[in-house]
C-alpha cells in the first residue's frame, strides 16, 4: 500500500509546533484532492480544539455576482462556469498583478489571525501571493501544503465529479492556465511538503494528517 503522504520527513525532523503557524496553505493543480486535504486537517483541527477558519482564493462569488447581474456579453454568457472562473482569475491578475488574490483576501486573514484563529487556505495560486502572506506575516509563521495525484488518476477524477465534470482535454487546459498564466508552479515547487494522493480514502487520508501532520 503506498502511503498518501510522501515527503513528511522533513516536517517531523525539525518538529515544528503546528501551532507555531498562523498560516496554512494548500497548493496544487486541479483534481489533485487539495479540498479534501483541507476538510480533513480542519474536522481534525475542531476535534483538538484548535480553534481555525477558512479562507477561499477564488473567483466563484464574482462570476455568480456577474450573472446575476447579467454583466457577460453575449458570447461570454455562453461560457461554461470554468470558463467564466478562469477569465475573472486572468482578468484581476493582469488589472491588480499577479498577487491580487492575497491583496484582497489580507483584510480578512489579518482579523482572522488577531483573534488568535489559524487560517486555512485550499488554493494558493501564485508565488506573488506566497510572497505577499510572507512579507505581511512572517515565512515562520506560514505554512505551505502541496498536494498532488498522477495524471491518469486526475483525468478520472475529473470525468466523474458530478459538480462541473471536465474532459481530459479541458484538464489539461486548465493545467496550463494555472502553471503559465497564474504563476502556480513556483508555489508548488516551494512548498514546504509535499504529499501524493493517488486515490486513498478519506479516512485514509484523515489518519495520514493525524497522525503526521498533528503529530509533531
Amino acid at each position: 500500500k503506498v502511503c498518501i503522504v510522501c515527503s513528511l520527513i522533513w516536517l517531523l525532523k525539525v518538529q515544528l509546533p503546528l501551532m507555531n503557524y498562523k498560516i496554512i496553505a494548500f497548493t496544487g493543480l486541479p483534481m489533485v484532492g487539495k479540498s479534501t486535504a483541507r476538510e480533513q486537517l480542519e474536522s481534525i483541527l475542531d476535534e483538538k480544539g484548535i480553534s481555525h477558519e477558512y479562507v477561499h482564493f477564488g473567483s466563484t462569488e464574482e462570476v455568480e455576482h456577474r450573472n446575476s447581474e447579467n454583466l457577460w456579453s453575449e458570447e461570454q454568457n455562453s461560457w461554461t462556469m470554468e470558463q467564466k472562473e478562469r477569465f475573472v482569475r486572468e482578468e484581476w491578475r493582469a488589472e491588480r498583478g499577479m498577487g491580487v488574490m492575497a491583496e484582497k483576501m489580507l483584510p480578512k486573514i489579518k482579523s482572522i489571525t488577531d483573534s488568535g484563529k489559524l487560517v486555512i487556505i485550499d488554493n494558493m495560486y501564485s508565488d506573488e501571493e506566497r510572497h505577499i502572506i510572507i512579507e505581511e506575516f512572517g515565512d515562520d509563521n506560514f505554512l505551505v501544503i502541496a498536494v498532488t495525484a498522477d495524471w491518469e488518476v486526475r483525468v478520472e477524477r475529473a470525468s466523474k465529479r458530478e459538480y462541473r465534470p471536465l474532459s481530459a482535454v479541458e484538464l489539461k487546459e486548465r493545467d496550463e492556465a494555472e502553471i503559465y498564466n497564474l504563476h502556480k508552479a513556483p508555489t508548488i515547487a516551494l512548498a514546504h511538503f509535499t504529499f501524493v494522493n493517488n486515490g486513498q480514502t478519506k479516512e485514509e487520508l484523515r489518519e495520514d494528517i493525524k497522525s503526521r501532520i498533528l503529530k509533531v
